[in-house]
Parts: C-alpha cells; sequence; structure tokens
C-alpha cells in the first residue's frame, strides 16, 4: 500500500528532531501499518522486532496529542484523515474504508469533543495538534534552543515528560503530559510537581500490587486533580482484621472522591 509521506517532518518539525532514533522509527511504523484511518492496533513485540529495539506504549507520551487512545484500546493518528485525503466524500469508493474505519472504531471525526472517551478537552483532534506544533516552530524561529512546550518557565531543566513518568501508573499517560504542560504554562512550580509526584510514587510501590493498586489514579486524573499537592502519609493504607482498607488518622483515601476531568 502507498501512502502519502510528510518531508518536511524531517526539518520543519521541531518535536520530530528532537526524538532519539528508535522514536523516530516508531511514528514511521505507526503511519505506514496503520488503517486506512490511522487506527492501529499496537503490537509492541512487532513494532520492537522491526525498529530493532524495545518500544512500548510508555513512549507514546513523546507523541503528545498526535495519537490518542480509543475505548476499544486501539491508536488513533488524529491527523491522518486530513493529511491523506483531505476532505472525505462519500461519493469517492476509495474513501469507503476510511468511513468504515470510523464507523467501527467510533472515531470522534469530523471533530466531536463529545464523543471522545475522555472527554478531557473541547478542543480535539488536527486543531490541537497544530497548535502546538505552531508554538514548536515559532519557538525554533526564535532560536531558543533546548526548549519544548512542554518546559516550565520557572525550571528550565524540568519538562512535563520527566514529571508525567515520574509517576508510576502508566494508565492515560499521554493526556496526563497534555495537562502537566497546562498547568506549567499556567505557573504550577515545576520542582514542586515533580518533588511532590516523586513521594507519591514512593509510597504507591509500598502499595499492594504497587501501581496496579485499584486505589492508585491514572495518570491524567492524578495530575488533573493536582494530586502531587497530597500528603503522601495520606496515601499510606493498613489493612484491618477482616482485611479492609483503612485510612490513617487524619488521613484520607486519595480515591475516596472521584475528581472530574473538564
Amino acid at each position: 500500500m502507498k501512502r502519502f509521506t510528510d518531508t518536511d517532518i524531517w526539518h520543519r518539525k521541531p518535536w520530530h528532531r528532537k526524538l532519539p532514533c528508535r522514536l523516530k522509527c516508531l511514528w514511521r511504523f505507526l503511519c505506514d501499518t496503520c488503517d486506512a484511518a490511522g487506527v492501529i492496533a499496537p503490537d509492541w513485540e512487532l513494532a520492537s522486532f522491526n525498529i530493532g529495539e524495545p518500544v512500548d506504549e510508555t513512549d507514546l507520551v513523546h507523541f503528545g496529542a498526535r495519537i490518542r487512545h480509543l475505548e476499544n484500546g486501539k491508536l488513533w493518528l488524529v491527523k491522518f484523515i486530513d493529511f491523506q485525503y483531505g476532505e472525505l466524500s462519500s461519493k469517492c469508493r476509495p474513501h469507503d474504508r476510511v468511513f468504515s474505519s470510523i464507523r467501527k472504531n467510533g472515531l470522534p471525526y469530523p471533530a466531536n469533543p463529545n464523543t471522545l472517551s475522555d472527554n478531557l478537552s473541547q478542543r480535539v483532534g488536527t486543531t490541537l495538534v497544530e497548535e502546538e506544533e505552531d508554538k514548536e516552530e515559532e519557538e525554533d524561529r526564535k532560536g531558543v534552543q533546548g526548549k519544548t512546550n512542554s518546559r516550565t518557565p520557572t525550571s528550565r531543566d524540568i519538562t512535563a515528560e520527566q514529571i508525567v513518568t515520574a509517576y508510576p501508573r502508566r494508565q492515560g499517560q499521554t493526556e496526563a503530559l497534555r495537562i502537566v504542560t497546562q498547568h506549567l504554562r499556567a505557573g504550577d512550580d515545576a520542582d514542586a510537581m515533580l518533588a511532590g509526584t516523586r513521594s507519591i510514587a514512593a509510597v504507591v510501590a509500598e502499595l499492594p500490587g504497587g501501581a496496579n493498586n485499584a486505589f492508585v489514579p491514572a495518570a491524567d486524573k492524578f495530575f488533573h486533580g493536582k494530586r502531587w499537592k497530597d500528603d503522601p502519609a495520606t496515601w499510606k493504607r493498613s489493612s484491618g482484621r477482616n482485611g479492609e482498607v483503612r485510612k490513617p488518622p487524619g488521613g484520607r483515601i486519595p480515591e475516596a472522591q472521584e475528581l472530574p476531568i473538564a
């Protein structure tokens, strides 16, 4: 199967240029092996074999909003349809496979925020990706070296990626990167975020099951609720006589109140 490719990605896309080789290969692998609508069921063993280096789901955080997780467990390259076909038409037979995948996978296309599984943003699809790329290209033109749109203005050595990966639970990590970036732009202190996240991570490591403990929230919920500000002592639990979970004196179980994600 032949597809269009973006030759500008090698010299006009700072986000791609700054990736290590294995992640450049991963991005190319995803673009080449997805279906007609940009949907792919991830096979990390196959991807690692073809790339020649190990890759897994945690690496998707480097691609930010360019990839979305679907409810069926598949991934979607949000700009793929627009780049490959432009405007879709039901009268064009080659587009039938695209429409079929859109229906089968419940894609939010044309972009409809109410159809997204996480409802994290009222701006979805290509708009958010284009905003990120515009900012990156503007920074690159100004000659700002080593700075991306995910760096905090108060601590140039700490990135949103470092903060997100410090949290042990990987579920929701891609969206967490966007949320943390928004927090940093709003003025939250990167040092405090990283230190608080690491403190919580240390406690999580001691819980039964560690990051897989049912009471440990997904990464997007953790950072949306600014849970790095929690007192780590409130995350510690002890088992009662019958095995029930008890919160420590004066503490609270972090997941007792579910935080809405707007």
